[in-house]
């Protein structure tokens, strides 16, 4: 089963704080998250990350009281993936219009952004 991978801000954070981490609690990303920006409250990050192993990018396993996340995906691999939903919908919709303007943006890039993508594609 894919993942859902349209996430709101805040999913993107705790996203972000269990990359991190790797394996985590609820207590500790949220400890995490009260240190950033936006306090949270407890039950949010918990129903957040319940709605996120829901969407298939958390596991969550039973240790002890508590229950531990691990992400299933590597960012990496979610902005992959991300990636691809999002061509695959504007090529559908605008054609190889699509291809030819992500190439003049891809001319327009830095120098250095360009060699590692040329280096990627190697």
């Amino acid at each position: 089963m894919s993942p859902e991978l349209n996430l709101g801000p805040t999913e993107k954070r705790i996203m972000e704080v269990v990359w991190m981490r790797g394996k985590t609690t609820v207590c500790d990303v949220h400890q995490c998250m009260v240190c950033g920006q936006k306090k949270l409250a407890y039950t949010t990050v918990m129903t957040i990350m319940n709605r996120l192993t829901e969407k298939g990018l958390l596991e969550r396993r039973k240790a002890g009281k508590a229950y531990r996340y691990s992400v299933l995906f590597q960012r990496n691999e979610v902005v992959r993936m991300i990636l691809h939903d999002h061509l695959k919908a504007l090529t559908a919709r605008f054609g190889d219009e699509v291809l030819l303007a992500l190439a003049e943006e891809i001319k327009a890039m830095k120098t250095d952004k360009k060699a590692k993508l040329i280096s990627c594609l190697n």
